[in-house]
């Protein structure tokens, strides 16, 4: 851009020189920009395109992989049965007894989260020894051998058939628990002849399509991430201002941080601790250490306000609810660091409101320690969304951009007035005193 200091410091003749550089320097820029935004955007195809492929291999993959899963659990679980068989082999129980003993630690091995995967025993004649395998109220030690599920498949026939033949996969309907509607399940069935019981470990197959389908989902977003992260590399100018328009609010959080960990030191300044934070503008939290997956244990009245989460909603949750559905993993990971090493973290991370709408969120989060132990106790977190800064920062910089290019384009307009002109025209410094009066600038008429 010209300054005014410039165009009265040089000559008329100068002034179209400089233009004529500037112009050129700008077009440089321009095509340079062009070729840079041409080459990451073909990148981003590429790697979408490449991602297509990855995911298509993880989904195939992945099929395979929970096959592999149970037929490794039910194969462990042999192995310590034998463990427990030479156990028992130095006791004088009956085989009788050993086989309940066993059957009562097969019980307690469940390797699921939500209780629906799970090991199941049988007689070698298809008897119900243990687990939730039928579900038509047969009890435990009836013989099941004829059931069929809705197919008419004679699945607990094939269960002891593929056990007789040294393990295999058997694939039938069942039911979940709790569901009447019957579902596609995989199962894994070992024989354990020494006890005359089979074992089994199984999924239902749309649990694996759910489980496949979300890790699908992550890696899409995390290409997402990678090529946004590319494009906006071309907008890294704009850090400063950024900076610049957090920076106050930065030190206000950060002296409000300071103020809490001082009051939670002291019992007796609870109340007004809570009073404090209660009436703050800023949303606060406070969670549990790292060692107890930070469940939130207190939220302030301006948290529920920006959220949309009431206390009842989010106390006993992981903080992590609120980036559910969001494709931030840099930040998250960056956040997640800090709070592994016990460190405070500030941020502006994008977060989801209990409604689904999307927020920006101003977050500082620092580590509270107890008794001067080396690993943080809590963690409080005070959050500000600033979604509207962040829009009205967007908004600035694109009329910004516009008024220096108005601005470029009158200054160019008025020089090629100014030296076309017919008239003679003169630029003169008026002084009070004549003598001291200095030419500044004249047109090409005004030469002659």
């Amino acid at each position: 851009m010209i300054c005014k200091k410039t165009i009265q410091a040089i000559s008329g003749t100068t002034l179209f020189r400089y233009l004529r550089i500037w112009l050129k320097a700008n077009t440089a820029i321009v095509i340079s920009g062009f070729i840079v935004v041409s080459f990451l955007s073909f990148s981003v195809f590429q790697i979408v395109s490449l991602n297509e492929t990855v995911m298509d291999t993880l989904e195939e993959n992945g099929y395979k992989s929970y096959e592999a899963e149970i037929k490794s659990k039910v194969e462990g679980l042999i192995k310590e049965l034998d463990e427990l068989d030479r156990v028992y082999s130095k006791t004088d129980l009956t085989k009788s007894q050993k086989r309940e003993l066993m059957l009562d630690f097969v019980g307690s091995k469940n390797f699921s989260d939500d209780n629906e995967e799970y090991f199941f025993v049988l007689k070698s004649d298809g008897s119900v020894l243990l687990s939730l395998l039928v579900q038509d109220g047969s009890k435990s030690g009836e013989n099941a051998i004829a059931l069929k599920d809705k197919n008419g498949k004679e699945y607990v026939k094939d269960i002891v058939e593929k056990a007789s033949s040294g393990g295999g996969y058997v694939r039938y309907k069942l039911p979940k628990v709790g569901s009447p509607n019957q579902t596609d399940k995989l199962s894994y069935v070992k024989g354990y002849p020494k006890y005359d019981i089979i074992v089994g470990s199984g999924v239902y197959m749309d649990d694996v399509k759910n489980s496949i389908k979300k890790q699908r989902d992550k890696l899409f977003n995390q290409t997402v991430i990678h090529a946004t992260l590319i494009l906006l590399s071309l907008l890294a100018f704009f850090v400063f201002l950024v900076y610049k328009i957090f920076e106050s609010t930065k030190r206000k959080i950060e002296s409000q941080l300071e103020t809490a960990k001082e009051m939670l030191k002291k019992e007796e300044d609870l109340k007004i601790f809570k009073q404090a934070i209660e009436s703050t503008r800023n949303g606060v939290i406070i969670t549990s250490s790292k060692a107890e997956d930070t469940k939130v244990i207190y939220v302030n009245k301006m948290f529920t306000e920006i959220t949309g989460y009431g206390k009842s909603d989010i106390i006993g949750q992981n903080c992590r609810i609120l980036n559910e559905g969001t494709s931030d993993q840099q930040t998250k990971q960056i956040i997640k660091q800090a709070i592994e090493e016990s460190k405070s973290v500030k941020a502006t991370i994008k977060n989801r409101k209990k409604d689904g709408t999307l927020f920006y969120n101003d977050l500082f989060i620092s580590p509270i320690f107890m008794d001067e132990d080396s690993d943080a106790k809590y963690f409080v977190g005070v959050q500000n969304d600033v979604t509207e800064s962040v829009y009205l920062r967007d908004e600035l910089e694109k009329r910004v951009l516009e008024i220096e290019k108005l601005k470029d384009s009158a200054e160019l307009k008025l020089k090629k007035l100014f030296d076309a002109s017919s008239e003679a025209i003169f630029f003169i410094k008026a002084e009070n005193n004549f003598e001291k009066m200095r030419f500044l600038d004249a047109n090409e008429e005004a030469c002659r």
